[in-house]
């Protein structure tokens, strides 16, 4: 949040900010800039040329070239944490002075994984540095198991897994070095957790059909420790990012303790936290997410997956869902501080299930009744094989349809069809003139 203020302060002093790299955390910053401290951003930096000319929320988009020109001693806040070392570097590199980098963290060129120095996943009583290697503090590894990690351990056994000295073996190799994520690039010379992770895999309420967890088995053994006394312990290590982004996958148990004590933490270390995620089909609802969506600091990504009661009990597998659904994102609406900016429903498409033009609109009218700005496409990802043009037409009437409702689209660009079908499409680059 301390970014945030930060720009502000800048702009209320007649200073130029620019927010690098639009998106979903660019609109988000406007939106509370605006809401919260009565300003917005000069300009938002974005070098693909489909976005050149556009405006979002009133802020005009334009490279980062043409910004430097036309602002005087711009002042940089980058967005999101993918890009932000390598953002970080090039301007470095053109001249910019870190002072004029308002996240600005030292960084290094070198080789080195952005995922395994900044990620962290917690499920199954296993802290998870690198998911590629399954690299994770437990017994086996001849670390120790993490439910008796404790604060000053975590930072020392941190600070040798992201220093190299205790890297492990991958078929006889060096992870680090022979790890297809590994690159050469610009990274943080002092690496710091930006994206922690809780995944669960117990016994979920729903059972939807593209879930991952059937093949599993739905009952998983209980975890050792609460992932709220994982988190507790996580906020105060020394290897903490200033800008955290926290990621909740929970079951939808209808009473999940464990939940309310985590968004409980997060209430008390708002100030610790940039955005804070719920992953949720929103069968169960979560009281304590209230008061986060009313500071503007969570998303609802709320798992819908169709339009109509029909399909959505059909991919569900639970009778009499659907309105329940429907009152608890009514009830988050009603606290959100960007009215339905921070509700973010999802359709995985599943073939022969909601591939159909009737979900589609469906979907594409409860999205209105609720205001929001952006939805999520997915494929169902166990479904990737024997793929063919007729699958990416699917998807792109899909996105069509979203576009020309005048709502922005996520995707991951990780998903063969997703990126086959969507990757270049250029339909929507006027949409916000």
């Amino acid at each position: 949040m301390k970014y945030r203020e930060k720009s502000a302060n800048l702009l209320k002093q007649g200073k130029n900010v620019a927010l690098y790299c639009s998106g979903l955390f660019s609109d988000t910053n406007i939106a509370y800039l605006n809401k919260f401290y009565g300003v917005k951003p000069t300009v938002i930096i974005d070098n693909d040329i489909r976005k050149k000319g556009v405006t979002l929320l009133d802020v005009p988009v334009m490279p980062y070239n043409e910004a430097k020109e036309k602002y005087n001693d711009l002042y940089y806040y980058i967005q999101g944490n993918t890009y932000q070392y390598a953002i970080i570097g090039d301007l470095l590199t053109d001249g910019v002075k870190p002072e004029n980098i308002i996240n600005y963290v030292p960084v290094e060129k070198r080789e080195g994984c952005l995922i395994a120095e900044t990620s962290i996943g917690i499920s199954d009583n296993k802290c998870n540095i690198c998911y590629e290697t399954g690299f994770n503090y437990n017994k086996n590894n001849n670390t120790i198991a993490f439910d008796e990690l404790l604060v000053d351990d975590f930072n020392e056994r941190f600070k040798t897994f992201r220093d190299g000295s205790c890297f492990i073996q991958k078929n006889g190799l060096d992870c680090r070095t022979n790890c297809p994520l590994s690159k050469i690039g610009f990274y943080a010379v002092e690496p710091k957790i930006r994206l922690i992770g809780n995944y669960n895999t117990d016994y979920c309420e729903l059972a939807c059909l593209y879930c991952f967890l059937q093949e599993l088995g739905m009952n998983r053994n209980p975890r050792n420790k609460h992932f709220y006394e994982w988190l507790s312990m996580l906020l105060k290590s020394n290897h903490i990012s200033d800008s955290l982004v926290l990621h909740l996958c929970p079951t939808e148990k209808t009473k999940d303790e464990d939940m309310e004590q985590t968004l409980a933490i997060c209430n008390e270390n708002a100030d610790a936290f940039e955005a804070i995620h719920l992953f949720s089909c929103c069968y169960a609802y979560r009281p304590g997410l209230e008061p986060l969506l009313e500071k503007g600091l969570a998303k609802a990504f709320w798992s819908l997956d169709a339009g109509t009661e029909e399909t959505f009990e059909k991919i569900k597998r639970r009778k009499n869902s659907f309105g329940h659904v429907l009152e608890n994102v009514e009830k988050y609406k009603a606290h959100d501080a960007f009215d339905g900016m921070s509700i973010i429903p999802k359709y995985s498409i599943v073939r022969g299930i909601n591939d159909n033009e009737k979900d589609f609109d469906g979907f594409i009218e409860i999205c209105k009744r609720f205001n929001v700005k952006y939805c999520g496409i997915q494929w169902d990802y166990a479904d990737n094989d024997n793929t063919n043009e007729a699958d990416f037409e699917i998807v792109r009437m899909l996105a069509k349809k979203i576009y020309d409702a005048g709502l922005k689209t996520t995707y991951t660009s990780g998903s063969t069809v997703l990126s086959k079908a969507l990757n270049n499409l250029a339909f929507y680059e006027d949409k916000e003139n």
